[in-house]
């Protein structure tokens, strides 16, 4: 039974984000509609309009692991802007703001945390920031390398195969030649 729960959870996860119910942290996603626009990723999904996205998708995610690092680093600026629009009595979207600018490292400095569990956050914030940063980094480079390789091996066969065809085409032209010297032998 508990498998079955499994496989309905990870063929459902739209449905799932759709029923969600809102909270005092996550009113943000009230204003964004996750509903409606989880029901129109799971209608044009139903259409197979995003077919080939999703294969591609699911190769870079199973090779890189991408959609994870994206899933934890969301996870930890959600619940950092949170605190940090407790702690500090900010807005949660002046919240978000700073988990966004002091994550992607340019942290503006128009607001700096006074509290110390402020500054703890931003310290996480800022390592995990930098950890991202790297391995999103080396995700791609991954991935581009991978392409690079795979680009390489087909001119490698392309050109081996050109070989292949320009012998070939030796053979007939030889062929040819031995044929009219003969056909030129027959009319002397």
């Amino acid at each position: 039974m508990a498998l079955r729960k499994q496989i309905f959870v990870k063929t459902h996860v739209l449905d799932l984000l759709s029923i969600i119910p809102y909270n005092e942290v996550l009113t943000f996603l009230c204003f964004l509609r996750v509903g409606r626009f989880a029901r129109l990723v799971k209608i044009s999904c139903l259409i197979g309009l995003s077919s080939k996205l999703k294969h591609n998708s699911n190769r870079i995610n199973r090779r890189n692991g991408f959609y994870f690092l994206l899933s934890v680093n969301s996870i930890i600026i959600l619940i950092s802007s949170a605190i940090i629009a407790r702690v500090e009595h900010h807005n949660f979207i002046d919240a978000i703001w700073w988990s966004v600018a002091t994550v992607s490292t340019v942290g503006y400095g128009e607001s700096v945390p006074k509290t110390l569990v402020g500054k703890v956050i931003a310290v996480v914030l800022m390592f995990s920031g930098i950890t991202t940063l790297g391995l999103l980094t080396n995700s791609l480079n991954n991935i581009l390398v991978r392409s690079g390789r795979q680009t390489e091996r087909k001119l490698a066969e392309f050109e081996k195969e050109l070989v292949e065809q320009r012998a070939i085409l030796e053979e007939i032209r030889s062929t040819v030649l031995a044929m009219n010297r003969e056909m030129d032998e027959i009319d002397d």
